[in-house]
Formats: C-alpha cells, sequence, structure tokens
C-alpha cells in the first residue's frame, strides 16, 4: 500500500510491438531536466518479449522497470517501489501490443479510478509510420490511438515519403485534433521536458472530470421542449450496442 499526500504523475503509452516505444520512454526518461533526482519506474506487459531494453532501462540512475498482467480485461500491476525522498515520481505505464487497443485503455479508466494517488499527465502514442503505410485498412485503428493520445511521436518516417508523413498528420490537424505529432529523427526525442509537459491535448474526454452538461452537443437557439436525462456521453470508441459488441469495429495493423 502506497501512503503519500503528492500525486504520482503516470503517462500512459500506446503503440505497435516494434513501434519504438521503450526507446521513447528511455530518450524521455534521460533527456528530462529532473532526470537526476527522480524516481522512475517502467511497467512492461508481460506477454511482450525483450529486445535487451530491460538492461538498458536498469543502468538508468533511479529508474525501474516491473511486468504487469492484463487478464480479463483487468490492469494486474504490481506495488510500485515509490520513493518519498525522490523530488517526483514519475511512472510509465507501456500497453500491450498484443490484446485489444480499447480494452486496454477501458481497463486502464477502471484501475486508474481504484488508484487515485496516481494522476495521469499525458498519454502518448508511437506511431510507426512503415506500419501505417502498409496497413491503410487500419486507419481507424490508427485514428483510435490519436484520439486517446496527447502526443503522438512518429518513427520510421525515413522509411516512407515525406509527403506521405505530411498528409497524414495533416488529415489530423485539419479536423482540430489538438494532438501534438513529433517526427523522431536521429532516433532522438527533441524535447523530452515538451511531451512531458502534463497539459491535456487529447480528442477524448475518458479521463477528464465533467459534469455531464459538458458532454452534451446542444444548439442554444433550438433547445428541446421535452426534459432529458443529463448523461456524459461515452467516449465514441468505447459505446457498445445492445450486444455488448463496440459499435466502432478497429482493425488492427498486421505487425510482422
Amino acid at each position: 500500500m502506497i501512503y503519500m499526500l503528492e500525486p504520482i504523475n503516470l503517462y500512459l503509452v500506446l503503440g505497435t510491438l516494434k513501434s519504438g516505444r521503450r526507446e521513447i520512454v528511455y530518450d524521455l526518461i534521460e533527456g528530462s531536466c529532473d532526470f537526476q533526482s527522480a524516481n522512475h519506474i517502467v511497467l512492461i506487459n508481460n506477454d511482450e518479449p525483450d529486445t535487451g531494453s530491460l538492461e538498458k532501462f536498469q543502468n538508468l540512475l533511479n529508474t525501474h522497470t516491473l511486468q504487469w498482467h492484463f487478464l480479463n480485461n483487468d490492469l494486474q500491476i504490481p506495488d510500485l517501489p515509490i520513493s518519498s525522498t525522490a523530488s517526483c515520481n514519475k511512472v510509465f505505464l507501456i500497453l500491450s501490443s498484443k490484446n485489444n487497443l480499447i480494452d486496454q485503455i477501458e481497463g486502464f479508466k477502471n484501475w486508474l479510478s481504484k488508484h487515485p494517488i496516481f494522476s495521469l499527465s499525458r498519454i502518448l502514442g508511437v506511431i510507426d509510420c512503415q506500419l501505417a503505410y502498409n496497413n491503410p485498412e487500419s486507419l481507424s485503428w490508427f485514428s483510435a490511438l490519436i484520439h486517446f493520445s496527447d502526443y503522438i511521436f512518429l518513427t520510421y518516417g525515413e522509411l516512407v515519403s515525406h509527403k506521405w508523413v505530411n498528409d497524414f498528420i495533416q488529415s489530423f490537424e485539419k479536423e482540430h485534433y489538438p494532438t501534438i505529432f513529433e517526427k523522431i529523427k536521429k532516433n532522438q526525442v527533441s524535447n523530452p521536458d515538451a511531451a512531458l509537459n502534463p497539459q491535456s491535448r487529447r480528442m477524448s474526454l475518458l479521463f477528464d472530470k465533467l459534469d455531464a452538461i459538458d458532454t452534451l452537443e446542444i444548439n442554444e437557439n433550438a433547445l428541446p421542449d421535452e426534459p432529458f436525462d443529463l448523461k456524459i456521453k461515452e467516449d465514441p470508441f468505447l459505446e457498445r450496442n445492445s450486444e455488448g459488441k463496440r459499435i466502432i469495429k478497429l482493425t488492427p495493423p498486421v505487425q510482422n
């Protein structure tokens, strides 16, 4: 059990297996301004293979790696080695690339509600440009990832045309997505502290504290005559039909 007054900064990391999620997290930790004084914990799903990153993380100052499990749509996370002497505690939870993205986000939402000591700072998405290019049928899946993310890192952009990458980004900017996009160059995050800034930039309101009326789309010039129920509008990617199935069906990209 953790007994602390200060909230623990938590970053949720989304992406496919070989998109470079762990490398991004490594850069964020090593390049942050409080690297030497902060305590960092990286949570990696037990279903994913180790690519040598665990040892790399363990060589970082004040950095711990732990495995977590996703079972029956629940996130099973072990007790964390939280430091009471560090200037701050940062937790990076890397979601599984093998399990359903939306199920995990929903499970994370439930887990977070039971652990109020953790404060969701940002959701970080990592998109493998070559994988997205080769899987156009999975655009809705990548759109969902961007929908939930405050900050998107685009990796392996050099393996596809610059025009494709720019068109991909602009397709979301034209829809007024507040999400920030960063093209990874020279395999390095350009400004870790900017990416870790806790300001919310995501389209999704799933993790925001809102009143029901804040989620309603009401035309003030045409208010309904009849009374209506005030219910918080559910995130579109989490909505289910009467049979309990997701209304929006996503096609995950084929990963080699």
